[in-house]
């Protein structure tokens, strides 16, 4: 029997699937691993000893050109009650097949939070320096070609890791971000098999994404930030 997804509450969103409803037994799945998701969200607030963003989780797997493996997040921007705030989205395919390895999920997690921080640091500056909000988290050609350069196209929009990241979550981040290892592998397997082959559905990868107008940004990032020595007015936001 097929599923339509409801959305769960509070910071981890299933977004329901509009291509095609899922199988129940993946909708199952699926709200099984975002429910445990929202639950261990406290905890990595804790460590990280700032609020991870909210969470949207996208029934979807995104097609790269080339097929070069699943793309398991991204960067996005979320509206609620006319509120606009920089989100992640993540997807199902990848969120299922993580289920039994929390590392990765985590080391999955860290990347995309140094994304988050450089993000609202950038509005930030932006403000400070007396112009509009503007975000823009579309790609250059070059990332959507995903050729040799998009690992250092991606980390210009990440902040270094020093006064973000706990140690264990700089090691995690580090075994999520290596994808010839074994386990990024067998995590791939596991997307194939669960996903792919079962037809599940698909779209192509959109790195387009650009907002004009007045974000909502967490003040604790900018308090951070500056207890780090970042004047905001001051040169670009460091990166990776």
């Amino acid at each position: 029997m097929a599923t339509h997804m409801k959305a769960l509450v509070d910071k981890v969103t299933i977004e329901p699937s509009l291509l095609t409803p899922l199988p129940e037994s993946v909708a199952v799945a699926l709200k099984r691993q975002a429910t445990a998701l929202q639950e261990r969200l406290p905890l990595l607030d804790a460590e990280l000893g700032l609020v991870y963003p909210p969470i949207d989780v996208l029934p979807v797997l995104m097609e790269t050109p080339g097929n070069v493996g699943a793309i398991h997040a991204r960067m996005s921007l979320k509206s609620f009650a006319g509120i606009t705030r920089i989100a992640v989205e993540m997807f199902a395919p990848s969120l299922i097949a993580l289920a039994d390895n929390q590392d990765l999920l985590d080391g999955t997690l860290a990347h995309e939070f140094l994304h988050y921080v450089w993000s609202t640091l950038r509005i930030a500056q932006w403000r400070a320096l007396g112009h509009p909000d503007v975000l823009d988290l579309s790609a250059s050609p070059d990332y959507e070609a995903l050729d040799e350069n998009y690992k250092s196209l991606d980390h210009a929009a990440q902040v270094p890791v020093e006064g973000w990241l706990t140690p264990r979550l700089q090691c995690l981040m580090m075994r999520a971000e290596d994808e010839t290892s074994d386990e990024s592998r067998s995590l791939q397997e596991s997307i194939v098999d669960g996903w792919v082959l079962r037809d599940l559905p698909s779209r192509p990868l959109s790195l387009r994404c650009k907002f004009n107008g007045k974000l909502a940004i967490d003040a604790g990032i900018v308090k951070r930030a500056q207890e780090l020595g970042l004047v905001l007015t001051a040169g670009a936001i460091p990166h990776r």
